[in-house]
């Protein structure tokens, strides 16, 4: 795989990453804009999504809704990572989603607003509301799912928002 990388900009390989499943960051010097790549196998794009439960089961976050028989691994995908971001952040919003074509394959390209929890703001080292270009697709030919994000301060996004696009849009999940 192969993604562009301005000068400068740190990378981070997360604690055990192999080809099979992943992460890696590519965070700006000053920690104000990050790319974070996740990949995981096909075959398991759904894995792990349940209802979670809260001290002694008072609270829930919602179930993974049941998704139509024959439904796209890419649209399998998209699920799982809308129902974990919805688990993980709140005031989840929506901006823009289209269909696009990324080195030969079906992808979501969407931008994303919401706020963080303190789990995510603790990981990505992010506070306060957070603006995201996200491509999501399905690579048959490796047979792994891709997430890459490019995020910032909504505040700061627009500063950012043309090299993270530039960097999530230069994304190969094989050369």
């Amino acid at each position: 795989m192969a993604i562009g990388r301005p000068e400068g900009w740190n990378v981070d390989l997360r604690h055990g990453s192999c080809f099979e499943r992943g992460g890696f960051d590519v965070m700006e010097p000053d920690g104000r804009a990050i790319i974070t790549v996740l990949w995981r196998p096909k075959e398991r794009l759904a894995e792990g999504i349940e209802e979670r439960r809260g001290l002694l089961g008072l609270f829930s976050k919602p179930a993974l809704k049941e998704m139509p028989e024959g439904a796209s691994p890419l649209d399998v995908h998209r699920e799982v990572l809308w129902h974990k971001l919805r688990g993980d952040a709140k005031n989840v919003r929506l901006l823009s989603s289209e269909e696009v074509e990324i080195n030969g394959h079906r992808a979501y390209l969407e931008m994303v607003v919401f706020k963080p929890t303190l789990k995510f703001i603790l990981s990505k080292r992010m506070g306060g509301t957070i603006k995201r270009i996200q491509l999501l697709l399905v690579c048959e030919e490796t047979a792994r799912a891709f997430a890459i994000f490019g995020s910032a301060l909504d505040s700061d996004f627009t500063e950012f928002e043309e090299v993270l696009s530039e960097i999530v849009l230069s994304f190969k999940c094989h050369i």
